[in-house]
């Protein structure tokens, strides 16, 4: 794959999250999982970052997650870039995964446990896809918006049924996460449901094999067991744990709720939802970027079929 140059950049005031009066600089980590076959398309994101992200210093803001060995390797090789110390990388060759479902499953979880990781430690935590190629700089956005957001997301459609009642959801492939006591409530709840979705598949898996409808968790038998009935296998399907999915799935039935109208001018405005989480009664907010500026829907965009189309869709 032969990169393309970024068509615009824009460093001003560098790739720096800045709050308050003072532009006090917050420290934030960018969090990048990465494998050996999407290693090219990680070389053309990184030209676009250091596009944008020019200053030397932008590089340790970097977390890239490596998930097998060879692309540790590539990494090494074709950049002065290193892999997180956090998660150690696999062997190439293993064809298993850690949990129920597929590889990209896998990828989901790991990337939930490092974000509940780096919340842990009180950092905030910008997560981007590496096909979201950075065509200028999102610093002055994040930093505004962040002010008064706990979370800065860009736009997806899934999962439709709730797109359908907000607009718009979340998208993981561009997230940006101020950590704090709700985040981490938060995200902890989301990486819950992931594994809980992920050993109901685990189980649904085990009783299909063995006719056994009881399942403990081999890698994880601190955790209850999941008794099915024969009722119930086939209701619980398929389904593999997604980030996406249980991310909004969670502030959903939490009852974030968003504008009304953001169905009709999601593609020029942000729009801030708002949420009661945990025991207070404190508010918090939750902010979506125009899609204009912050394109995740390029190809067959959903998003278009919710509500009245705008005239230059």
């Amino acid at each position: 794959m032969k990169p393309i140059p970024p068509s615009m950049t824009n460093s001003t005031g560098g790739c720096i999250v800045r709050r308050g009066e003072s532009g006090e600089p917050i420290e934030h980590r960018l969090l990048l999982l990465l494998d050996y076959k999407y290693f090219e398309v990680f070389q053309n994101w990184l030209m676009y970052y250091k596009g944008a992200c020019p200053e030397e210093s932008s590089d340790r803001n970097l977390e890239i997650v490596c998930m097998d060995t060879a692309v540790a390797k590539l990494l090494q090789q074709h950049t002065s870039l290193r892999c997180s110390t956090h998660i150690p990388a696999v062997p190439s060759n293993t064809t298993t995964t850690k949990t129920g479902g597929s590889f990209k499953s896998s990828v989901w979880i790991t990337r939930m446990e490092i974000i509940n990781l780096l919340l842990d430690l009180k950092q905030d935590v910008l997560v981007t896809d590496t096909d979201a190629f950075w065509l200028r700089s999102p610093y002055a956005d994040l930093s505004q918006l962040s002010e008064h957001s706990d979370i800065v997301a860009s736009r997806g459609w899934f999962p439709m049924h709730i797109s359908e009642e907000w607009g718009s959801t979340l998208c993981m492939g561009f997230l940006y996460i101020k950590a704090s006591d709700f985040t981490r409530g938060l995200f902890r709840a989301v990486l819950d449901d992931m594994q809980q979705t992920d050993q109901l598949l685990r189980a649904r898996s085990h009783y299909l094999a063995t006719k056994n409808l009881t399942y403990v968790d081999p890698e994880h038998p601190e955790r209850a067991a999941v008794v099915l009935s024969t009722e119930t296998v086939a209701a619980a399907g398929s389904k593999e744990a997604d980030d996406q999915w249980s991310l909004n799935s969670v502030l959903f039935r939490g009852n974030l709720t968003f504008p009304e109208d953001m169905v009709l001018s999601y593609r020029e405005r942000q729009h801030t939802g708002q949420l009661a989480w945990g025991n207070d009664s404190r508010t918090y907010n939750v902010t979506l970027l125009p899609e204009a500026l912050y394109v995740r829907n390029c190809a067959n965009n959903l998003l278009k079929f919710l509500g009245t189309p705008l005239p230059y869709i």
